[in-house]
């Protein structure tokens, strides 16, 4: 995973500003391409302060979401 040193040097960091810890999560589940988002889960990361395991279950949640929403249409 790319690692961004502190928040400062996240390039959407005003985005994830005005975001949630769930939202910035869904933000990148739903990235175009698994590159994107696993960058956007380092900036996630980084600009929060989580663990690896905080990051990782709230992106689950978002992703367990997205697929139930899918299914219920």
């Amino acid at each position: 995973m790319h690692y961004f040193s502190s928040r400062a040097s996240c390039p959407n960091r005003a985005k994830l500003a005005l975001m949630t810890k769930e939202a910035a999560a869904d933000w990148a589940a739903s990235a175009s391409t698994e590159c994107s988002e696993v960058s956007r889960l380092a900036e996630m990361e980084t600009f929060f302060n989580l663990t690896r395991a905080e990051t990782s279950a709230l992106h689950r949640a978002a992703v367990d979401a997205r697929v139930a929403a899918r299914f219920a249409n």
